[in-house]
């Protein structure tokens, strides 16, 4: 709130400075008018403006993780804000003060139209008082005093200002900037702006009489007859004689400003002439005042909108496979491809890992690799405790020193007796049918402990996922903030523990965060 009010009692003070050096001296009222009015309802409008700026980020689903705290439940004491208690009150007094005497002057103003006689001309209608007052308008009803208008001792340029007064309803804008008042009365540029206001309705009465034809002298010598000696009206009501900010302190009349000096800004603007080429020169020097305050008072808010992935960028990298991968792959399936149906030899560590080269192949390197071949499913292999001992068989025993031509004979045979047994306990064939119901025989070779399939590679160093993603042109982020590509490189280099998290989305460029705090996956 205390935010709100400096906002708009900055902003108005921006209006009425602009109003006070560039608009007031010109010739040019009906527009001062509505600028006027239009300061008011900006000054207390365009704080309460907000801009809003979505925020897209990219984010991967978190895992939940429930932590348990235990937080000892002691009871609070809430303590009472005595300053906030006091302002509100202060505020509230203000605001009932400035409430009554807005209702007095409206009663006032009210109970005189309905007790004294009246006497209507055209859409006019004249009140006719007893107390020596200073003729003065409000709505369509003109006060005057009873004795000089029967006399005919007011001038008609003074029935005219008057008039123009009633035909022009500032009856309306006097009651709207009071409105604000009792609401504002705190905010000391309110007043000024009344002042302003008020002294802009005398700048058109003062127009329309003049617009009759009237002597700009004459004009001028009632104006100062009216204003050296006369009684002030009613606050809501306009007076001829307006010249003035007049506070009451202890039943004394006060004036804020000069009341000649401001009799003589009203004879210096009418004298003013402004051409159209002026007027619109000063119109268009309102627009950037007006975006000016648009952007400094007005409020900015982040959306921050987060777009949830499927699957991360890292996770796509894991299911890539390398060139020498792919390689790899084509040759094995190219060898079992060209296999015939008859008879068919497979290893089963050939057939585990063209199944691991080809699950983490991507779906652009499988369409352009080798079809995958079509292995048949093998049979339960061969009892386990059979196996078990043919592997336990002991070696033939050593040649003796200086072996004679038959006993290495003998031995050789022994080693290749060792192997074929070793060799059948290691393979073995079944009777497989095939899609187009023909019978094959499909030998099967074991795979032996020491061929294992071939673990997968180790991941790259981030420095290396930096390095190729900054040839794909990819946007880099340390710490929440851009960098090149370049800066991001040295970063790495510099320090090897930091974390990188990749996030792609097609087809907009990779985004690289560069964090010192450990990437949690959402």
């Amino acid at each position: 709130m205390q935010l709100y009010l400096l906002k708009s009692a900055a902003c108005l003070a921006i209006f009425m400075v602009f109003y006070k050096y560039v608009l007031e001296k010109e010739n040019m009222h009906i527009f001062k008018r509505y600028y006027l009015l239009g300061a008011l309802v900006l000054a207390f409008t365009i704080p309460l403006v907000t801009f809003t700026q979505t925020i897209e980020v990219i984010t991967s689903p978190r895992i939940n993780e429930a932590t348990v705290r235990y937080v000892e439940n002691t009871p609070q004491i809430e303590q009472t804000d005595y300053l906030a208690l006091i302002l509100w009150s202060i505020y509230g007094l203000g605001v009932m003060l400035f409430g009554t005497k807005f209702l007095r002057n409206l009663y006032q103003i009210i109970f005189k139209i309905y007790l004294n006689p009246k006497k209507k001309s055209n859409h006019i209608v004249h009140v006719l008082l007893s107390d020596m007052i200073t003729p003065h308008t409000f709505f369509k009803y003109i006060f005057l005093n009873k004795q000089k208008f029967e006399n005919e001792e007011i001038p008609q340029e003074v029935f005219w200002h008057e008039e123009a007064h009633a035909i022009q309803k500032h009856s309306v804008d006097v009651l709207f900037v009071e409105f604000l008042q009792v609401i504002f009365w705190f905010n000391p540029i309110i007043y000024f702006t009344k002042h302003s206001i008020k002294m802009n309705h005398e700048f058109l009465a003062d127009q329309a009489v003049l617009n009759k034809g009237v002597s700009a002298a004459n004009y001028q010598h009632i104006l100062l007859a009216f204003s050296s000696n006369a009684t002030a009206p009613i606050g809501m009501a306009n007076a001829i004689n307006y010249s003035s900010i007049r506070l009451k302190v202890f039943g004394k009349q006060i004036a804020l400003f000069n009341a000649f000096g401001q009799v003589k800004k009203r004879f210096t603007v009418m004298k003013t002439h402004t051409t159209k080429q002026r007027v619109c020169l000063k119109c268009l020097v309102l627009l950037p005042l007006l975006a000016l305050t648009l952007y400094g008072f007005s409020e900015k808010k982040e959306i921050v909108k987060e777009i949830y992935l499927q699957e991360t960028s890292q996770e796509t990298l894991q299911k890539k496979a390398t060139p020498e991968e792919v390689a790899e792959y084509n040759k094995l399936a190219k060898h079992y491809n060209n296999q015939s149906d008859d008879h068919r030899v497979i290893m089963l560590k050939d057939m585990t890992r063209i199944k691991v080269l080809y699950d983490k192949m991507s779906d652009e390197q499988k369409a352009s690799a080798e079809p995958l071949p079509n292995f048949p499913p093998p049979p339960p292999p061969p009892a386990p405790p059979i196996a078990n001992q043919a592997m336990r068989l002991p070696p033939p025993p050593p040649l003796p020193p200086n072996p004679t031509a038959k006993q290495i004979k003998a031995h050789e045979k022994a080693v290749e007796k060792s192997v074929e047994k070793h060799m059948e306990q290691r393979q073995y064939t079944y009777k497989h049918k095939t899609e187009d119901g023909k019978n094959v025989d499909v030998l099967v070779i074991m795979d032996t402990p020491d061929h294992l399939p071939l673990p997968p590679p180790p991941p790259a160093s981030p420095l290396v996922h930096v390095k190729k993603l900054a040839k794909k042109n990819a946007l880099f982020f340390y710490e929440g903030k851009s960098i090149t590509s370049e800066e991001a490189i040295k970063i790495m280099e510099k320090d090897g523990s930091l974390n990188i998290s990749i996030k792609e989305l097609k087809p907009e460029r990779p985004k690289v965060y560069i964090t010192k705090e450990p990437i949690t996956i959402d």
